[in-house]
């Protein structure tokens, strides 16, 4: 499924960090100055506001996967499972896949490393503010500085572009401009904001729509950095200028449909990927009508269930603190045991040919890094180079080699097709292509290579993307 007008959809999380560090700092703030803080009372409202329909969603998910993935899938995505129960699953995909990587699309579980971020931003927000209020520091200086600080960091992330899109440090400076926001309306009188109401709005939904569309649907070095500065400070404006009951009446009530699905957006943000995912694994093209116009209409179903029947009806639930605590350690078990069971479930029908079948499938039978293949002294006869399907298949192209006393060279490459204007890294980064290809043009002359095989992951390096993407 792929809406190509909005093609850079993954900004919305920008905005959705935005949006938090805006309503965190109004809510905390004002229990301060209230004298009614309390750090265990903020996040058991947390957990009123977020974790039922997070625990009721794990569970649907868990449920569903097990009847579409085979063990060894399921395995990893139980191992996502337990990083998304304890709130870190930003960290495990840093360790195991980028955002925009190949294949990274399968997973159902991938969109919750952004909630991952907002519960470890629930555990510093609170306390930085209190220690602020404690010891009469000025907020919009603090908050100035740390989004200085983590804006620089973000920058200067280049060397490694999967850090600075998963980890808290890298990421803060979105949440404090919507604290920024939250400050400089708290400071300004309504008066003042009525007067730019009109133009803020604008100026706020076109730094947020323009990038959205115009900005690449795959980038994995440069986002987020400075390319999430417009929609996130588009966002600060719209959170900045307000509401306004003067002469542009007429725009809020225009705006009502929108404020309805923002209300409900907490759970389209939750359902949304599944769905996108699993009509992505059908057999029609990715642009097909009918399948946006599936997801589109799924999801909302999904979400006005979510937000009407769970989310509305717990979040009027009053209970103590540990209750709440309790439940939620209680839920978070149910999700994990269910998930354990069904992998098990799984396991029991393996038989011996499908573990032995899968122990080959990342296993190049201790070749990598070896640049001859088949027998050793043998003049290459041929060339062999690819990505990572090239050498998925080494140790048949070695085995082969022995067998009929030839060889072969092999090239570990990730830029499989020469001067091809649609590949996608090849624009990123022409010079690491034309060393590669100067190197390969150097063995076929060297060696008088008369044979040529290239094997790749051709979907990716052509169109883009993924068949199901």
């Amino acid at each position: 499924c792929n809406l190509s007008l909005f093609r850079a959809g993954y900004v919305g999380v920008d905005v959705f960090f935005v949006i938090s560090g805006y309503l965190m700092h109004q809510i905390i703030t004002k229990s301060i100055r209230a004298s009614a803080f309390s750090f265990s009372g903020f996040l058991v409202r947390r957990i009123l506001r977020l974790y039922p329909a997070y625990c009721l969603f794990l569970t649907i998910i868990t449920a569903y996967a097990s009847t579409q993935l085979n063990y060894f899938e399921y395995d990893t995505f139980f191992n996502a499972l337990t990083s998304a129960v304890l709130q870190t699953v930003n960290v495990y995909f840093f360790g195991h896949t980028g955002y925009f990587d190949a294949g990274s699309g399968n997973n159902y579980l991938l969109h919750l490393w952004s909630i991952s971020l907002e519960w470890q931003f629930y555990l510093f927000f609170p306390l930085l503010l209190y220690f602020s209020y404690r010891n009469n520091i000025s907020r919009l200086t603090m908050l100035s500085g740390l989004f200085a600080c983590s804006f620089l960091l973000s920058l200067y992330s280049f060397h490694d572009a999967k850090m600075a899109f998963y980890w808290l440090p890298f990421r803060i400076w979105e949440f404090v401009v919507g604290a920024i926001a939250a400050e400089a309306q708290a400071r300004n009188p309504p008066s003042a904001r009525e007067k730019l109401y009109l133009a803020s709005n604008i100026a706020g939904f076109s730094l947020i729509l323009v990038p959205i569309i115009i900005y690449p649907s795959m980038d994995t070095s440069s986002f987020p950095g400075l390319l999430a500065l417009p929609p996130v400070l588009g966002t600060a404006l719209l959170l900045a200028a307000g509401s306004h009951r003067g002469p542009q009446r007429r725009l809020e009530i225009f705006m009502s449909p929108f404020v309805w699905i923002g209300n409900l957006s907490y759970s389209i943000y939750l359902y949304h990927w599944p769905i996108v995912v699993h009509f992505g694994k059908t057999d029609s093209s990715p642009a097909d009508a009918n399948n946006t116009l599936s997801v589109l209409l799924l999801t909302l179903a999904c979400s006005v269930f979510s937000y009407y029947l769970v989310e509305n009806v717990f979040r009027r639930i009053k209970r103590r603190a540990v209750v709440i605590s309790w439940c939620a350690i209680a839920a978070s078990c149910f999700v994990l045991a269910l998930g354990g069971q069904r992998r098990a479930l799984l396991a029991s029908r393996l038989d011996e040919k499908q573990i032995h079948f899968q122990s080959f499938a990342h296993d190049t039978g201790g070749l990598d890094g070896k640049k001859i293949l088949g027998a050793q002294g043998a003049p290459p006869i041929y060339l062999f180079f690819g990505d990572s399907h090239a050498q998925a298949l080494m140790k048949i192209f070695d085995d082969l080699g022995v067998e009929r006393h030839v060889s072969g060279l092999f090239v570990r490459t990730n830029h499989p097709l020469f001067n091809c204007a649609r590949l996608y890294d090849y624009k990123k980064n022409p010079k690491e292509h034309q060393n590669e290809q100067e190197d390969i043009a150097r063995l076929i002359q060297e060696f008088s290579i008369k044979n040529v095989i290239i094997s790749a992951r051709w979907s990716w390096y052509i169109n883009g993307y993924l068949p199901h993407e």
